[in-house]
């Protein structure tokens, strides 16, 4: 099963805007439910106080998710993209959800902007365990079923 990736549209605006700096900003990926239901249109999810069912803290995961390192924007000359890369995290394996999210941090939630969410079930209307999620060579990764 392949991971869908989808860009909140507000995202845009607020890179824009300068409200949101991937490199010099604390980044945090956070995992939720089959539940979540995101809304990624212009006038949809803005930040981390419109997400729903995140995962309880255990098995590596902590609420409220886990913090990016290092992070830097860089060129991929084999897939003619930019990327945003970041330091390894592991330790995220087994955890039971379907959608990763990557957000801006900040002590207020609405000011919590979120960036995007990969899908690791898309077309399955249940949760899967996540296999492994983790940042592997600066590149979020993760084993769908």
């Amino acid at each position: 099963m392949a991971i869908t990736v989808h860009t909140y549209q507000l995202s845009v605006k607020h890179q824009l805007l300068g409200d949101i700096d991937v490199v010099g900003d604390e980044l945090r990926i956070t995992i939720h439910t089959d539940d979540y239901a995101p809304d990624f249109a212009y006038n949809g999810d803005e930040a981390y106080d419109d997400l729903t069912d995140e995962v309880a803290a255990g098995g590596g995961y902590t609420s409220g998710g886990i913090a990016l390192s290092s992070q830097a924007v860089a060129w991929d000359a084999g897939t003619s993209s930019w990327k945003l890369t970041a330091a390894d995290i592991d330790g995220l394996a087994g955890i039971s959800g379907r959608w990763v999210v990557l957000r801006k941090y900040d002590a207020t939630d609405s000011l919590s902007y979120l960036i995007q969410a990969w899908d690791f079930a898309e077309g399955v209307s249940t949760d899967v365990t996540i296999g492994g999620v983790a940042m592997t060579g600066g590149v979020l990764a993760g084993e769908a079923p």
